[in-house]
């Protein structure tokens, strides 16, 4: 399904506490994967 397939498309909601906790994991890989490309 996609996004915009959604029932409630474009009022839809979140829960931030998870949101958060994944965006840091992704934010520390794109990290070391900036890191890796500049060396």
């Amino acid at each position: 399904m996609w996004i915009h397939e959604h029932h409630d498309w474009p009022n839809f909601s979140w829960n931030a506490r998870k949101l958060i906790s994944k965006l840091a994991d992704v934010r520390h890989k794109q990290g070391f994967l900036l890191g890796k490309m500049e060396n």
